[in-house]
């Protein structure tokens, strides 16, 4: 089976269920042609039902896009990008540019609408490179890539590109996806196949320990950390439906958060006291928001309201918050 086929088939079966210092090292080139200007597509959406602190960003479209205060904004242009993730200091998007026969992990320059390559897999055809994800330092970017393997492993390399290299062996038939950092950067959460059904694990790659979190029949998938306890949000599938949970590091704690039958990609305010997720209703994916209280060290979500009203946001990206 080619790559691309493997790839067809994992983006079906998903829709289906820091720093400065680093930036002066940088080289950009524009986004656009030159003289081209950067796209100011903007969305008032102001008067939705509920608002959050700081920006969220996604893809729409394969652009990428932001939200803050109630205003949806277009980044980037082109229809070939995805999966956007904020630098911890908020100068930089990483993401996903995804091209027909290989994809390139950039950074997207705030404010200025510049880029920079991460990886270039222009000559490498049929080499695949997602789900970029920062180091809570900044330093490093955690992906998932199918690099000298048929399936998708963890990579790990520099905040400028350099030193990348493959962190995990054993992922199970399917690869891995969607990893998340612990807030003290020494674990990562994963959804990967190694028991067969796709499911949230641990990795720790200090000692290359695996550790099984959930356990669902139908599978698990999009797990995100909280940022300030040992708990993951994430998605499971149960009776054909998508939805949020969330649960303790050992998953005996797991506990459904939303009921819509048709959510995924959970994301934490980075203080912790807001969920967002993509769930679709009446035909449109729409970014969704609740505020998150905490009894005896139980998640309890208040009224999940809409943050889009359609949007037509895309499911498989994700979303990526930043204060």
């Amino acid at each position: 089976m080619t790559r691309l086929l493997r790839l067809g088939l994992l983006l079906t079966l998903l829709v289906a269920a820091s720093g400065c210092q680093y930036i002066a090292r940088l080289t950009p080139a524009r986004s656009g042609a030159p003289g081209e200007p950067i796209p100011q597509v903007v969305v008032d959406t102001r008067g939705t039902e509920f608002k959050v602190p700081g920006k969220i960003a996604f893809a729409r479209e394969g652009n990428l896009w932001m939200i803050e205060d109630g205003v949806t904004r277009q980044l980037t242009k082109g229809g070939k990008d995805m999966q956007p993730a904020w630098s911890p200091d908020g100068t930089v998007i990483a993401y996903v540019k995804k091209e027909q026969d290989y994809s390139d992990i950039l950074l997207y320059v705030v404010g200025t609408g510049d880029f920079k390559p991460l990886t270039n897999n222009r000559f490498a055809k049929s080499t695949w490179v997602f789900r970029p994800t920062w180091s809570p330092d900044g330093k490093q970017i955690a992906y998932v890539s199918d690099q000298f393997s048929w399936d998708m492993g963890l990579y790990l390399m520099n905040a400028t590109g350099t030193g990348a290299r493959r962190l995990t062996q054993g992922e199970g038939s399917g690869g891995v996806d969607s990893p998340t950092w612990s807030p003290d950067g020494k674990t990562v959460a994963l959804a990967a196949f190694r028991s067969g059904t796709q499911q949230v694990w641990l990795f720790t790659p200090a000692t290359g320990r695996w550790t099984q979190v959930t356990s669902h029949p139908e599978g698990a998938y999009d797990p995100r950390w909280s940022p300030i306890e040992d708990k993951l949000a994430y998605t499971a599938r149960e009776d054909r439906k998508n939805d949020i949970w969330v649960t303790d590091l050992e998953g005996k704690s797991k506990k459904r958060l939303t009921t819509l039958g048709a959510a995924r990609a959970p994301a934490w305010s980075p203080d912790g006291k807001f969920l967002a997720w993509i769930a679709e209703q009446n035909g449109s994916f729409d970014i969704w928001a609740a505020t998150v209280d905490r009894f005896d060290g139980e998640i309890v979500l208040g009224t999940p309201a809409k943050l889009t009203n359609g949007l037509q946001v895309d499911p498989t990206s994700g979303l990526s918050w930043l204060y």
